[in-house]
């Protein structure tokens, strides 16, 4: 094997490990997003049903605030988690479209980054697999 076919194996190698990764997330987020949704949606309709057809004293109306603070928290967490699992769909499109090798004068070996439009951890190691274009490391 020649040298051009070792680094294609290498990369070949780790795009699939990062569509895997990126494709395991998108199940997750969309598991916690149908969760956060059902969550919103079960509270809405509780506070409908229950408490606003008795407001008539003060502690009726802190209850019922509270009951609203409450249920916009949980759309709030619906609308992250959405957004995340959005995304994570477009890294699964395109995981990363740049690659930077960095290497101090006078080290064999260097760090490479790969960049994309969003960065993804690994989730055991919490490495970074590829860097959000906008993070510093990427304008050098």
């Amino acid at each position: 094997m020649d040298n051009k076919s070792a680094i294609w194996q290498v990369e070949s190698e780790y795009l699939g490990r990062v569509v895997r990764i990126v494709l395991e997330q998108i199940a997750i987020a969309e598991s916690k997003a149908q969760d956060r949704l059902t969550d919103a949606t079960l509270e809405r309709q509780w506070m409908f049903e229950n408490a606003t057809h008795r407001v008539g004293l003060d502690d009726d109306w802190a209850e019922l605030m509270f009951q609203i603070r409450d249920t916009h928290r949980r759309e709030q967490e619906y609308d992250l988690v959405q957004k995340k699992a959005d995304r994570l769909h477009l890294m699964a499109a395109t995981p990363f479209f740049g690659r930077f090798d960095f290497r101090e004068h006078g080290y064999a070996l260097g760090e490479v980054f790969y960049v994309g439009l969003y960065s993804l951890t690994d989730p055991d190691s919490g490495s970074f697999l590829v860097c959000d274009w906008r993070a510093p490391v990427c304008s050098m």
